[in-house]
């Protein structure tokens, strides 16, 4: 992976110059390198910085994603819920009709009723209609 003695040298050379010494950031230090086009004089150096500086320091920010993650799939679970209970209404909505009337019959429903509050209620009547359908 590493050539450990051209490593040595290089990090030896980085801790003998002054400019680089100033440099206290792996980030800042690895994008100086990049900006001064050293990549090729420290390539060691600058493979290791570029795994330092991608590998996460604490656990905090996978865990994050994990609970974000986890949230989402409580949504999508708990959405799924809904839409089943929604279709079984459906259903039983369609059962309920073909029972009552031998087909199924349309649902005539204006949208427009409901946002002015004029009705606005489906049509339920054959639910209630006796056996006999009156």
């Amino acid at each position: 992976m590493f050539d450990k003695d051209k490593l040595k040298t290089e990090l030896a050379v980085l801790y003998q110059r002054q400019e680089f010494r100033n440099i206290s950031d792996a980030v800042k230090l690895l994008q100086f390198l990049l900006s001064e086009n050293l990549q090729a004089s420290f390539s060691e150096v600058v493979e290791l910085l570029r795994i330092a500086v991608t590998m996460s320091m604490t656990t905090s920010e996978p865990e994050r994603c994990f609970s974000c993650l986890k949230r989402v799939k409580s949504y999508l679970r708990n959405t799924m819920r809904e839409v089943t209970a929604l279709a079984m209404f459906s259903i039983v909505k369609i059962m309920s009709a073909t029972r009552f009337f031998g087909h199924i019959q349309p649902v005539s429903w204006n949208l427009n009723n409901t946002a002015t509050g004029q009705g606005g209620e489906l049509p339920m009547d054959h639910l209630n209609a006796d056996e006999d359908g009156q």
